[in-house]
């Protein structure tokens, strides 16, 4: 399997993580094909407001890309606080505000994580 290959499963993987966490979002409400402008003003105010349900859908399919990624590198600043940790209790720093903190914050991580699997 070659490098291509192999980031193109990774994007279909995280294209299909993203499909997965997709939360329900409303359709655009066109107007009917009856439906006759009879002003500009109706108009203007119809391609305005399509204009915005546009740049809103975008922003929302951007953002819902970011969570996986997001997802990744908490778990990822997880486990090198984690392995910092193991170091500084190693080296006898085993009570501390700091060490305290990060064992705090470890579990909150986790506890954040599992939520979000379930």
């Amino acid at each position: 399997m070659n490098v291509q290959e192999n980031s193109e499963g990774a994007a279909l993987l995280r294209e299909r993580e993203v499909e997965r966490e997709r939360p329900p979002t409303l359709p655009i409400r066109r107007p009917k094909a009856s439906t006759r402008m009879t002003s500009s003003s109706s108009c203007s105010s119809s391609c305005t407001l399509l204009l915005i349900c546009l740049f809103v859908e975008n922003v929302l399919a951007e953002s819902r890309m970011m969570i996986p990624d997001c997802h990744k590198r908490l778990e990822a600043a997880r486990g090198d606080l984690k392995g910092t940790l193991v170091e500084l209790e190693e080296s006898g720093h085993k009570n501390g505000l700091e060490v305290d903190d990060a064992r705090s914050i470890i579990t909150e991580v986790e506890q954040l994580l599992q939520s979000s699997e379930d």
